[in-house]
């Protein structure tokens, strides 16, 4: 199946943790072990999709030896976003084992970073993350409004990338993905990969994401017993 399976893990201070609407103060965090989760992902995923939401706050390095115990036990690849602002920042990850990092509001705020990090890695090593709320990408953990209209930005990006894209408004509210959105990206941008993230509810809306999407993050309905391993198997076989 060449749609991918990105399942997450977002963390703060060391535990797998889903935030609403990317707020803060309205998190929840989970017991699974960092090992656990490694494990049952590696079986149904393609990449695991990890966010150092304490990095994307405080800087990268944050949740370090979680990332670490994560890579250890992941049979599959990795990626790593979160407080990713420096090209040392991207080879530091890798050296952890990181497959490929993630760049978010660094590309924004330094219009040349995204070319100086191509210069030196791999576009295998290197994916784009673009939050959008109100049709404008959100940055800096989602706190802040680029004045950037997202489609002015993919109109304007050079590089043949995998693109991460977040319907702020849908992630982590268990109430179905934003297809419209990713519809219209398609139909304007066909040669562009981009993976859809944020408000998948259960397997219907996977299914549905894979005649749109080229992927798919998810996390919190796999944390909250919406979608079963089993699902994901199945679906994963085809």
């Amino acid at each position: 199946m060449n749609f991918k399976l990105l399942p997450a893990i977002d963390l703060i201070e060391g535990r797998a943790t889903r935030l609403l609407k990317g707020d803060f103060d309205k998190k929840t965090q989970y017991d699974f072990s960092l090992k656990k989760l490694a494990e049952i992902f590696s079986e149904f995923g393609d990449i695991i999709h990890i966010v150092d939401l304490d990095g994307a706050k405080n800087g990268f390095g944050a949740n370090k030896k979680a990332i670490q115990e994560i890579v250890k036990h992941s049979k599959i690849p990795t990626e790593l976003g979160g407080g990713i602002r420096s090209l040392d920042d991207i080879q530091k990850a890798l050296d952890m084992g990181i497959s490929r990092v993630i760049l978010g509001s660094i590309v924004i705020k330094e219009p040349n970073f995204l070319e100086k990090s191509l210069n030196k890695f791999t576009n295998e090593q290197i994916v784009l993350s673009m939050d959008i709320k109100d049709d404008q990408i959100a940055i800096n953990a989602w706190e802040n409004e680029s004045g950037i209209n997202y489609m002015d930005f993919l109109k304007n990006l050079k590089h043949q990338l995998d693109i991460e894209i977040t319907d702020i408004q849908k992630d982590g509210m268990l109430q179905g993905a934003s297809n419209d959105l990713y519809r219209k990206i398609k139909k304007n941008f066909p040669k562009r990969k981009i993976i859809a993230s944020g408000g998948v509810s259960g397997i219907k809306d996977i299914k549905s994401l894979a005649g749109i999407a080229d992927g798919v993050i998810f996390g919190k309905a796999f944390y909250e017993g919406k979608i079963s391993p089993q699902e994901l198997l199945c679906l994963k076989k085809g």
